[in-house]
């Protein structure tokens, strides 16, 4: 899966994601195919859709967390039984304060079952969780353990049971995403 958040649609940087597929032939790897292509809203300056991607399976996650607030989102594609992607969810901002907030899906990272949503301009990561109808929700979310992180969040990784989340400004003032 292959990000381009500056790619212009409609209208400036709507973005746009690439997924690719490893075709082999007798076991070997033979190349890379262009197996689907994901576009951002088309009515949304700057939503920068592709800054972030991941892959788990048959889910691909994309973060939207640019322009206007109203319409950061983080976008979740699967795939079909004959490989037929489309999307199945969004989840936003709103969901976690109560309202839209700047950088929402900042960072994202998808495991069979979770979603982990970065947004470090408010140090937080939000765990979204597939409930027994597919249906995504909120879970819950982690902040800055010690309050001395800057940027709680911005890269996330998830393994079954365990969570990676980075800080790139622990123990600085200055560094705010």
């Amino acid at each position: 899966v292959i990000g381009a958040p500056g790619r212009d649609g409609d209208y400036q940087d709507t973005g746009a994601v690439w997924m690719y597929e490893q075709v082999t032939t007798d076991g070997n790897a033979v190349s890379w195919e262009q197996r689907a292509t994901f576009e951002g809203l088309s009515y949304h300056n700057f939503g920068s859709f592709g800054t972030s991607v991941a892959l788990f399976g048959t889910t691909a996650v994309v973060s939207a967390p640019g322009g206007l607030d109203s319409m950061q989102r983080v976008v979740i594609y699967e795939a079909n039984e004959s490989g037929a992607w489309r999307e199945t969810g969004a989840l936003q901002g709103s969901t976690v304060f109560g309202s839209t907030v700047a950088g929402f899906g900042r960072s994202i990272a998808v495991g069979q079952d979770h979603v982990l949503v970065g947004t470090p301009q408010r140090d937080t990561v939000a765990i979204f969780g597939r409930d027994a109808n597919k249906n995504w929700q909120l879970e819950t979310t982690l902040t800055d353990p010690d309050e001395t992180a800057r940027a709680f969040g911005a890269a996330l990784a998830i393994d079954d049971d365990r969570i990676i989340v980075g800080a790139p400004g622990y123990g600085h003032d200055v560094w705010k995403g």
